[in-house]
């Protein structure tokens, strides 16, 4: 009310007795300045502030505990996704050693085993006849046919370890087969677990 007065002074324009303005002189700046910096202005103006301020200091405290707490899910996120591709890299790793050490290296091995043996080197040692796995019985395969080049006395015993090397042959191209089938079974685990 007291800011509605002091408008309405600048205007020119003042209550009547029945409480309804109308222009009836000059503009009253001083009334007007009088009505806005009354004490009775300033304490109206402080009781209605003081529920907007409380509210503002509510919002803030809302608004940084959120803040704080999105910073708090962002750094657990941020190291749970460190942790994972450590993890992730260290598996890749681990794989691809295995694999070096358990299937390639011995097969560059029997690899060059082969190439002596079928280029007349019979004094060739073949590697790993030892080993208990796939690599193993190609390395038994490849003495037997080691064995029957160099053992060859007459043609019936020549047949005979012609009819074995073929049937090695044949379980080394069964082995070699499953070889590749695990082989690509790590290869697609290992593409999946990237993925």
């Amino acid at each position: 009310k007291l800011e509605t007065r002091a408008m309405n002074a600048v205007k020119g324009r003042f209550q009547d007795a029945g409480g309804a303005y109308s222009v009836s002189g000059a503009p009253d700046l001083v009334l007007a300045r009088d009505l806005l910096f009354s004490q009775e202005y300033q304490s109206g103006k402080a009781e209605v502030m003081k529920p907007v301020d409380e509210f503002f200091g509510l919002m803030e405290g809302r608004t940084a505990a959120a803040v704080a707490s999105a910073r708090q899910l962002s750094t657990i996120a941020a190291v749970t996704l460190g942790l994972l591709v450590a993890g992730m890299v260290a598996t890749i790793l681990f794989t691809a050693v295995t694999l070096l050490r358990r299937v390639l290296r011995p097969l560059g091995l029997l690899q060059a085993c082969m190439q002596a043996l079928s280029s007349g080197r019979l004094d060739a040692q073949v590697p790993m006849a030892d080993r208990a796995d796939e690599v193993g019985d190609m390395a038994k395969a490849l003495l037997v046919f080691k064995d029957a080049v160099s053992g060859m006395q007459s043609a019936e015993e020549a047949e005979k370890q012609r009819a074995e090397i073929e049937a090695e042959r044949a379980r080394n191209e069964e082995i070699r087969a499953r070889a590749e089938q695990e082989q690509a079974r790590v290869v697609q685990s290992l593409a999946q677990g990237l993925a």
